[in-house]
């Protein structure tokens, strides 16, 4: 069996922020019950894709106004983004391979970068 969880980024099972902490027990313990079959994704900023919007009044106001200034932030921001359906691919993958290897090191918790690269 394998289980592969999204966290997100900045999961420690040792942070002060309690969420943080939460998610980093749970990624431990995934790991201690699943051993090399546990993997954690840990993605940043997850931009929407075909035609989804968000949910949130706020969200709905400020994207508009901030749209135009996307394409020069994500060169910046490559490696702490992922889409979402680069992220659900690589969890199928993990999945059905049962491993996760990156630059030729097996990973069991993978950031943005990680998840592009594996997928790439």
């Amino acid at each position: 069996a394998v289980l592969a969880v999204v966290t997100g980024e900045g999961t420690d099972k040792d942070s002060t922020t309690m969420w943080s902490r939460v998610k980093g027990q749970m990624e431990e313990e995934i790991f201690r019950m699943f051993g090399a079959h546990g993997f954690a994704f840990r993605p940043g900023y997850i931009p929407p894709e075909r035609g989804v919007e968000p949910t949130s009044l706020w969200l709905k106001r400020l994207l508009p106004d901030i749209a135009f200034l996307m394409p020069r932030f994500l060169p910046l921001l490559r490696d702490k983004m992922t889409t979402s359906s680069t992220l659900g691919r690589a969890m199928v993958r993990v999945a059905k391979d049962k491993l996760a290897v990156v630059d030729g090191k097996a990973l069991q918790i993978l950031h943005s970068k990680e998840i592009n690269a594996f997928m790439a």
